[in-house]
C-alpha cells in the first residue's frame, strides 16, 4: 500500500517563515514619522486641530500597552489603549460600540515623536482622511485603522 507523503521543500518553509515575521512587524509597527510639510503635502491641510501637552500624551502612553489609539469626535479627542479600554476622557457616559473607527500608532513610534523637538504641547489633527500627531516640525501619520486591524 502506498501512502502519498507530502514533505515541504526548505524553499516553501522559508517563504511562509518570511511571510509569518513580516505579519509580526506590521503587527507591532504602525505609523511614520514624517516632516510636518511632507504630511501637509500628501494628506492635505488640517481641518480640526487638539492641542494636548506634551506630559499628558506621556501619561496615556504610560497605561496604553504597545499601541495607543486616538479619535477625534464631535464630543472632542478620545484615546484608547492597545485593548480598546477608553484613557481618555475618563467618563462613564461614553459608551464605545465595536465599529467606532480609531487611528492606531504604536507606543514607540509616538514616543520617538515625543524626542525630536523641545516643545510642551502637540497637536491631534483630524485632515479630510487621516488623523495625525504633530510635534515641532515633525508629523505622525500611517496609522491603521481600528476595525479593521485591531491587534
Amino acid at each position: 500500500m502506498n501512502k502519498f507523503v507530502l514533505h515541504p521543500t526548505p524553499a516553501i518553509i522559508i517563504i511562509v517563515l518570511l511571510f509569518y515575521l513580516s505579519c509580526l512587524s506590521f503587527a507591532q509597527q504602525s505609523g511614520k514619522i514624517i516632516s510636518s510639510e511632507e504630511a501637509n503635502n500628501n494628506f492635505g491641510a488640517v481641518g480640526q486641530v487638539t492641542v494636548v501637552s506634551k506630559s499628558f500624551i506621556e501619561t496615556m502612553l504610560k497605561r496604553a500597552g504597545r499601541s495607543i489609539m486616538f479619535k477625534v469626535a464631535e464630543s472632542g479627542l478620545m484615546i484608547l489603549d492597545e485593548k480598546r479600554n477608553l484613557l481618555f476622557p475618563q467618563s462613564a457616559e461614553i459608551k464605545l460600540k465595536k465599529e467606532d473607527v480609531f487611528t492606531v500608532y504604536s507606543s514607540s513610534i509616538v514616543y520617538d515623536l515625543l524626542t525630536r523637538e523641545k516643545g510642551t504641547s502637540l497637536n491631534i489633527e483630524k485632515r479630510a482622511e487621516v488623523l495625525s500627531i504633530t510635534f515641532g516640525l515633525y508629523t505622525l501619520e500611517f496609522g491603521s485603522l481600528c476595525p479593521p486591524f485591531c491587534n
